[in-house]
């Protein structure tokens, strides 16, 4: 399935998040919340914007699969959202923040997201 190989390489991406946010919670000394560490609280957001974004596109892609989407577009929606996810992580996560990797991940990510939605809405009206 096209969807289980992206979900395993989205499952990687949020495990190195994870281990970044990790990682500056030790050199830190920092258990819970983020004492005010702006390096901390970028990787908490990366982790996190990635957390919320990638159930639902995990969610619309196995869907369109069963309903029988075309590999094509499942691959592309997947690859624009993986993508997309990086560029964002990448973006937030810089000392000097540059707004064009978040925004450019965003819109991959919107984007990838609002595909899938379109064309699960389509499959299900077809069906009548």
């Amino acid at each position: 399935m096209i969807s289980s190989l992206y979900a395993a390489l989205l499952a990687l991406v949020f495990i190195f998040l994870t281990i970044k946010v990790i990682k500056i919670r030790r050199r830190e000394k920092v258990a819970v919340g983020d004492n005010g560490n702006l390096a901390l609280q970028k990787a908490i957001a990366a982790q996190a914007n990635f957390c919320q974004s990638t159930p639902i596109f995990l969610i619309l892609l196995t869907l369109a699969e069963i309903s029988g989407l075309n590999n094509f577009i499942l691959h592309f929606c997947a690859i624009i959202f993986l993508c997309g996810r990086i560029i964002h992580a990448y973006g937030i996560s810089q000392a000097k923040e540059n707004f064009h990797f978040r925004v450019t991940g965003m819109v991959a990510t919107f984007s990838s997201i609002i595909i899938l939605s379109l064309t699960n809405l389509i499959s299900y009206f077809l069906a009548f």
